[in-house]
């Protein structure tokens, strides 16, 4: 069986690409403020984004599913870290690459996780009742 972060590295290991290919060619090797603050949206993003996945394990699923109720790790503070770091993640590429207009689809991008998030929160609820009710009002998000 193939180790759950399979899939999740491969993602973050190209992320680096497109940003070296923009600031070479696009910014021509010149260091502006907004690709420091785009990378540091990109670390935070990508550490909260495989963080969750890593305590997650095999219970990481494309869709909402209730095996188990994981409230360790970031999951002690957070719902929905996953969700929270792609988001974080995404707009740091459009920072650092100075895409501020892509920076509205946040809207959007925030809408739909926010229904996955809803869903899954409806699916924990009826599998774990009053556990899940108590661990939703210790965290955030």
């Amino acid at each position: 069986m193939r180790h759950p972060m399979a899939r999740a590295l491969p993602i973050v290991l190209l992320i680096p690409l497109p940003l070296v290919l923009w600031y070479v060619v696009r910014d021509k090797h010149v260091w502006h403020t907004r690709h420091t603050i785009g990378l540091a949206l990109i670390a935070t993003g990508t550490a909260l984004w495989l963080g969750a996945r890593w305590w997650l394990g095999a219970s990481f699923t494309p869709r909402a599913e209730a095996r188990v109720l994981v409230t360790d790790g970031v999951y002690r503070y957070l719902r929905h870290p996953t969700y929270i770091g792609a988001e974080v993640l995404t707009s740091g590429c459009f920072v650092f690459m100075g895409l501020y207009p892509l920076l509205l689809l946040a809207i959007v991008r925030i809408a739909r996780q926010r229904r996955r998030a809803r869903e899954e929160e409806a699916v924990l609820e009826a599998a774990f009742g009053e556990q899940y009710l108590s661990y939703r009002r210790r965290t955030w998000l």
